[in-house]
């Protein structure tokens, strides 16, 4: 099992743009807590990343500050630990006067504004990517917890990033219930009750990467109220395993369900790789990380929680 340090983070006097020298450029996105922005280094103007800022620290609710910084240590958590090609790199994570942070690599788009601009050939490399990824999660305990198409980033050499690990979750071995969910509408399973205890959260999450998978296949953007399972069968051309993936993931029934790693077993057993593309250079292909990553226990070792203070 997966061995996750405690959250290791940098602690500042002045604040978030100084401490990381950096400049605000434009927002790129924002959240029930959080806000994404386009930064530059100063001291590089070339140099762009993406830097995830939690609302205020100084908000008089302290049950919502907790909870900010319960989330922004999870973050953090999985990301300084966690390694994957097709996951986002987190650079540094820091606390500051005026809230906390995370700077990480900088994408320019992501698979829902790029979605029906793909190719087969892109749209079938995400598809394994996908899979292999969210494999990955599973099989080392941990959920992402809100996959959806704008969550996926693309790298300027063509591969799928997943990134927004704000609502991820690293659960105790023989365990897969959870108290608390994110995720977005309609990523959430028929199962999903607002509230409620979630008895299976991988099955929960197989779900979600089902109609991610589904808008891959289709290059259509999925939408509350529309038959999923109905679509798909009406599109004649998809190739039959891809099909018989995204079926199984999004069944109703969580317990008829198929798993993750039970899909991405499928494609081995077809033989279904990534299709070579040369200029999808910066990160190792499926076949390389299938080779590195499956079915290997990640060999991370606890180390005592460090803080670097910085006046």
């Amino acid at each position: 099992m997966l061995s996750l340090r405690p959250p290791v983070f940098e602690i500042h006097s002045n604040c978030l743009t100084e401490a990381l020298s950096v400049s605000k450029n434009q927002l790129l996105g924002s959240g029930g807590s959080s806000q994404v922005y386009l930064v530059t280094d100063v001291n590089n103007p070339d140099n762009k990343k993406a830097l995830k800022i939690l609302s205020s620290l100084d908000d008089e609710d302290s049950e919502d500050e907790d909870n900010k910084l319960f989330l922004f240590e999870t973050e953090v958590k999985i990301l300084q630990d966690v390694r994957h090609p097709n996951i986002i790199r987190m650079e540094r994570a820091v606390k500051c006067q005026d809230g906390v942070a995370i700077l990480l690599e900088y994408h320019r788009s992501d698979l829902f504004h790029s979605l029906r601009k793909l190719s087969l050939m892109e749209s079938f490399r995400f598809f394994i990517q996908l899979i292999d990824t969210v494999s990955f999660l599973h099989q080392h305990r941990l959920v992402h917890g809100d996959l959806k198409l704008g969550n996926v980033f693309i790298s300027h050499c063509g591969n799928a990033v997943l990134g927004d690990f704000g609502q991820a979750q690293h659960l105790p071995e023989h365990s897969t219930s959870s108290e608390r969910w994110g995720g977005s509408r309609p990523y959430r399973g028929p199962e999903f009750i607002k509230d409620a205890t979630v008895e299976d959260v991988f099955k929960l999450e197989s779900y979600s990467l089902g109609l991610c998978l589904w808008a891959l296949l289709l290059r259509v953007h999925p939408e509350p109220g529309m038959d999923f399972l109905q679509k798909l069968k009406d599109a004649v051309s998809i190739p039959e395993v891809r099909r018989k993936c995204v079926e199984r993931l999004l069944c109703p029934s969580p317990v008829d369900r198929a798993t993750v790693v039970e899909t991405q077993q499928l494609l081995i057993d077809h033989n279904l790789t990534e299709p070579c593309d040369p200029n999808a250079a910066d990160r190792p292909r499926h076949s390389q990380i299938r080779h590195r990553y499956r079915n290997q226990a990640m060999k991370t070792v606890a180390r005592p929680w460090k803080l670097k203070t910085v006046n």
